[in-house]
């Protein structure tokens, strides 16, 4: 059990980074209008994508158990973090 606990916990990782990444990727998206004005329309889309793909992604990892949705939250987390600094930086 525990020789495969390892590569689950970093899969689950990983898989919890990349729904952070298209999360925020969209976000951006969603923030940075091509034209320059807002598209309320747009902009709700984006939300709705959004928060369907997060709340899908965490909705099948949690149906493994706790271990792999902490694992991907951490993931989650880290990718928010990076990106946070990435924007703070420049």
């Amino acid at each position: 059990m525990m020789e495969t606990f390892a590569p689950q916990v970093l899969l689950f990782s990983l898989a919890g980074a990349a729904t952070g990444w298209l999360y925020f990727a969209l976000l951006r998206r969603s923030l940075v209008s091509r034209d320059g004005k807002p598209s309320t329309s747009g902009f709700l889309f984006l939300l709705m994508l959004r928060l369907a793909i997060v709340g899908a992604g965490f909705w099948a990892i949690a149906q493994e158990g706790a271990a792999p949705l902490m694992a991907a939250l951490a993931g989650f987390l880290v990718v928010r973090f990076a990106m946070q600094r990435r924007m703070v930086e420049g």
